[in-house]
This record gives structure tokens, sequence and C-alpha cells, in this order.
């Protein structure tokens, strides 16, 4: 193979032997995709900074509230489509009893049934969501208090338990199996009164930013349906943006809510790392994973959030709305900006410049390290994964598609000594970003480098679908490095007519200020001629 030298494939030959892996058939393919991250490998190993570096100590997450204030609830009204609505509309038309949970499974299973093309769910039963819908109104009935998220359809990404449903991740290299019981994550909705609205696809065992899935097919874009999904989070993405349902739960290793959130044009939220149970949800990377949230709004992200969290309703967005005067934003001078695709900065870059003439104070400085971010998080992605995934692995590879395969496949070849200085660099990082913030609310930046690649430009290939993941989660997964909350909201379109997200991160813990910062963004949007809220 080009490139790959006597050196690189005497080691993998060598390390598959010793860890006794029984397929030293698939060495061109192991060197292919370790060439992608070579050079960067390569530095890596000889960074003097690292050396007396403390190691990798994500701190118990501690959340930060708002301590006054208090938001107007949302008047309840009939709602008249429910596929426009957002979720706190549905849920305070539910509560006053002036729009019925059947009447909105209703209408989101016939926008499902008209929109079947998108793909967007590995599940759905019809009948088994209007028999949800009856229990709702038999709650209802009986003078129950249904709760925060009263009568609101909300899909699970296809990774997490679901009692009553198929339990797939997305692949054939598991056994089929209706899951008896919920997720902590989908059992704290159903308490909220949700109404559960199958399972959401997925890139195939949560491992991707493509959507492409080998077994269940591509999620569709309903934004441009000449362009990726994307992933992991794929179709919980697809079934926000096309308004089949308000919200969906989704989860995010290295931006597998936001990329995809960004590419459909939605709001995709990771929140705090640990901050929310994972109980009964698929392992990915054990200290990269999060489960977030997927919606139309900031404020609907932040209705499911404090539910998922078992918060008291409305306690991240109290009082009135930030205005962009009470902001101070961190603009990073390196990477993000110089390193996203023209049309990506232009766009997030005059909505910071919005915001500076609203009265946001926008500092701007470097972000120490920031280059070596995502090799820090692609060495731990992968070598997590790998070990996590490792009995499918020896098993054999039935079921498994080709790019999961490979992926899963080389984090046997990162040494313990790699592993540990990416920890290093991990606490490294998360101290200059904060650092960096100093006084700042947040940071703000592109979601993602790229635009969303067109269809049949990325696949199951390594050639194809590595570099785009890599590259679409760039500004992503540092996040994911660090434990720190960020969220995704729809900016503006490119050329193409596809969707660009904006970035907005905080410190651990300041997940309410994440989400009041976004906000306080996409009132500026909307205010000034992008991506509308829904309504009915």
């Amino acid at each position: 193979m080009d490139g790959a030298g006597p050196d690189l494939t005497d080691y993998l030959r060598a390390t598959a032997k010793f860890r006794r892996y029984r397929f030293p058939d698939r060495l061109d393919q192991w060197a292919e995709r370790l060439l992608i991250n070579q050079k960067e490998m390569d530095g890596f190993r000889e960074l003097p900074f690292l050396d007396n570096a403390p190691l990798q100590d994500m701190p118990e997450p501690r959340l930060a509230l708002p301590k006054d204030g208090g938001r107007p609830p949302v008047p309840a009204r009939k709602i008249l489509d429910p596929c426009k609505a957002t979720a706190a509309e549905i849920a305070a038309s539910v509560r006053a009893r002036l729009t019925s949970p059947e009447d909105i499974a209703e209408a989101c299973l016939a926008r499902a049934a008209d929109l079947a093309h998108l793909n967007a769910f590995i599940s759905l039963d019809a009948d088994i969501v209007r028999r949800e819908a009856r229990t709702l109104t038999a709650r209802l009935n009986r003078g129950e208090n249904l709760g925060a998220l009263a009568g609101v359809p909300v899909a699970p990404k296809d990774i997490m338990y679901v009692r009553g449903l198929p339990y797939t991740c997305g692949t054939k290299a598991l056994p089929i199996g209706v899951a008896d019981r919920d997720a902590t994550c989908v059992a704290r909705t159903r308490d909220a009164g949700a109404l559960i609205f199958g399972t959401a696809h997925t890139h195939e065992l949560g491992y991707g930013a493509t959507g492409v899935n080998p077994h269940f097919g591509r999620a569709g874009n309903p934004a441009s349906e000449m362009h990726l999904a994307g992933g992991s989070s794929s179709g919980s993405a697809a079934a926000v943006a096309a308004g089949i349902v308000p919200l969906s739960i989704g989860t995010d290793t290295g931006g597998s809510l936001r990329i995809p959130a960004s590419m459909c044009g939605a709001v995709g939220f990771k929140p705090t790392h640990g901050l929310l149970v994972r109980d009964g949800v698929m392992m990915v990377a054990w200290s990269l994973d999060d489960v977030g949230t997927m919606s139309a709004t900031v404020q609907d992200a932040a209705l499911l959030f404090e539910v998922l969290a078992d918060l008291p309703a409305g306690c991240t967005l109290l009082g009135v709305p930030r205005k962009p005067n009470e902001l101070t934003l961190l603009r990073p001078t390196n990477r993000y900006f110089a390193m996203a695709h023209p049309e990506v900065a232009a766009l997030v870059a005059e909505v910071v410049d919005r915001l500076g003439r609203g009265g946001a104070t926008i500092v701007e400085r470097e972000i120490a390290h920031m280059e070596w971010a995502p090799l820090a998080h692609f060495m731990t992605l992968f070598a997590e994964a790998t070990e996590a995934h490792w009995p499918k692995l020896i098993q054999g590879h039935a079921g498994l598609g080709d790019d999961i395969r490979v992926r899963l496949e080389i984090g046997q070849f990162f040494s313990a000594v790699d592993y540990v200085k990416a920890q290093r660099l991990r606490a490294l990082l998360r101290t200059s970003m904060i650092a960096a913030m100093a006084d700042a609310d947040a940071i703000i930046t592109p979601t993602m480098a790229p635009l969303a690649p067109e269809i049949g430009n990325t696949g199951n290939s390594i050639q194809a679908s590595a570099p785009h993941s890599r590259e679409s989660a760039h500004f992503s997964a540092p996040y994911n490095a660090t434990g720190m909350p960020a969220i995704t909201i729809p900016c503006g379109i490119d050329s193409r007519g596809a969707p660009i997200g904006l970035q907005v991160a905080g410190r651990p813990g300041d997940d309410a200020r994440v989400l009041q910062v976004a906000e306080a963004c996409e009132q500026v949007i909307q205010e000034t001629g992008g991506p509308g809220r829904r309504s009915a």
C-alpha cells in the first residue's frame, strides 16, 4: 500500500498476532485508516509540554443554576398543527386539556408517513404510539398532572433501551430483541408525560458522522435532500428538522448530536460530561459519551434537558431572555474561523458582528494547544471504542459494516503510553479553554469546519468516510475531550441551500448559561432574517 512503510505494516502484523486477533488479511485496511492521522500522531509523541502535564481528571459535574427571576409559563392554547408547534406549546395545551394526546399522535404519525423517505426511524409502530397516547389521556382523565412534557412526542435514538421496541444500535452484529425496560433517560421523559415516538435512526453503533448505515439505509436531510443528514444521531436531527417530532434524545461522543443538527438545521445540545445518566444507553467511549437533546428551539432543548437531569421545570432559563448587551463572548483567534469553509466562517462571523452591534462584548484570544484537540479525542475515542466492542471483533465480524469494523479494529494498535499521553493533553486543553474564557460567558464558533457534504461524496469506504468524519468533528470533539457543555443552533444556509450551525460552549457545569447565551443568539438570528421558530 502507498505510504504504508515496512515499519508500520510490521508493527500492525506483530501487534495483531500478539493480541491473537485472527484476521491478518485486514492489514491493508488498518494501515490505510491509520495513515490518515499518521502525521499528527508522529508529532503528538514528541510534544514536550506534555512531560509534566497532569493526567486527565474529569471533575464531578456540578450544575450552576440561575438564582433569581422567573419566566412566565408558555400560554396554553389549542394546537392547530402539532407538527409546527414547539414542545413547550404542546405540553401547555395538553395540560390545559385544549389538545388531546391522540390528536397529537395522529398528526405526527401522518407526517412521519408522508416523510417516510427520510428514513428517520429504525422502529416506528403506529399502534404502540396510539396506545401510548390513549394511556396519557387516561392519566389526564384521572386528574393526573402529566408533567413538563405532557403529550410531547419524543423519539429516543436507537442505541438506548425503549420498553416494548426493538433495540438494534443500528447494527446486525447484535441479536435484535425487544427491550423490556427503558433507559433512565427514556424513563424520565415517560414519567414527565412524553409520548414515546419510535426509535430514531443512527449511524451503526452510534459511531460515525455521516448517517449512512449499511444495514438500515441512509437517513435523509429534510432541509436539503441533496446533502447528508450527518451522524451519528442522524434520525434525531431528521425527525426534528422535518417537524415529525419536536424532541429527540440522542447521544454525543465527538459531535454526534451537534454535527447532524448543524447539517439539518436543528438545535443539538451536549451537556457537561457525566451530568445525565447513561444507564441503558450503549457505550461508544466511556469518558467521552454524553446523552443530550435534539430540538427545534433552545427553549425546547432546555425543557428536555431539565427533565433528563431531574431538575425543576424552567430552572435553566429563569428570568427574561438574556440580551446581547449582557453578554461577553470569546471568539477564538486560532483554528476555528481560519479552518472553516469560507461560507461557514463568513456566516458565523456575521452573527458575531450582529451580537457586537447589539451591545455584546466580543473578546478575541487564542486558545492554547487547540491544534492538538482533535488528536487527543481521536486517540481516546478509538482506544475506548475498541475496548468496549472487543468481544464483537474477536468473535468474528459478521454483522458489522466495513467502516465500523476497521474503526473498531485499529484501537488495538495504540499503546498505553499513547492513551495516557492523550489524557494528559485533555486535562491541559480543559485548563487552557477555561483560562481563555476568563470573564467571558461562553465561546462562540462555527459548529463544523466543512459545508454539509453532498450525497455520494462520502460512504462506507475508508478513503471517503474517514476524512469527512474527522473534518466534521474538528470543532465539536474538543468539548467531548474536555467535558464542557456545547450547543449548536441554526444560523443560516449556504449557497447550495444546506444549513450552517453556530456553536456555543461554556465551562463545565455552566449548562444553564450556555443555554441562555444560545437563546440570545437564536433571538438575534431570528430578528435579522435567520431560521424562524416553529409555532402553531
